[in-house]
This record gives C-alpha cells, sequence and structure tokens, in this order.
C-alpha cells in the first residue's frame, strides 16, 4: 500500500488539459465523471500498485477512460503521477518525466 500521491507538472499540466477539453468539447458533466474516475483510479493504483501494466523507464500504466491513459511510478511509499495520455497517442510521443 502506497503512503502519499505526488503530481508531477507534467501530470498536472495532462490532466488540467484533459479536462479542459471535456469542458470545451462535450460537457461539465463528463469533465466531472473523468475527475471522479481518476481518483477511484488513484486509490485502486494506492492500495494494488502492481495491478497495471508495465510502461517504459521504470514506470507503470492504468486505463482511466477508453481514452485516457494515467502513467505512474512507484518509489519507496510514495506514489508518482507521471502523466495522461490519449490511448491513441502514438507512445513514443510520450514524455516520462523524473520527479
Amino acid at each position: 500500500m502506497v503512503g502519499t500521491v505526488r503530481w508531477s507538472p507534467t501530470a498536472e499540466a495532462s490532466f488540467r488539459q484533459v479536462i479542459a477539453y471535456l469542458q470545451t468539447n462535450w460537457s461539465e458533466p463528463e469533465a466531472a465523471d473523468f475527475v471522479r474516475r481518476t481518483d477511484a483510479t488513484v486509490r485502486m493504483v494506492c492500495a494494488f500498485p502492481g495491478m497495471s501494466r508495465k510502461g517504459r523507464k521504470g514506470t507503470r500504466e492504468v486505463l482511466v477512460t477508453k481514452h485516457n491513459v494515467m502513467c505512474f511510478r512507484v518509489e519507496a511509499d510514495e506514489l508518482q503521477i507521471v502523466g495522461f495520455w490519449d490511448t491513441r497517442q502514438h507512445p513514443r510521443r510520450r514524455v516520462i518525466q523524473k520527479l
């Protein structure tokens, strides 16, 4: 079980971009649903960090929605959220940032 959660600047920016996109192109309830799903995903990953698939450069990835993946790393007792990516984006375009 993970004790603390830390968001990288890239994760915060990409999270806000997804919310802004949903608010502009879809609706406020869709954006709120994304926030709820992200919160539930973070809680699930804190409890079971090995439940997700392996990513690149020592990271792991978990599906938040069918179009959004959360990339993270677990170091000691800390969950480090690295970023959010669209599942339709080419994997090589993802930037993995160290905290």
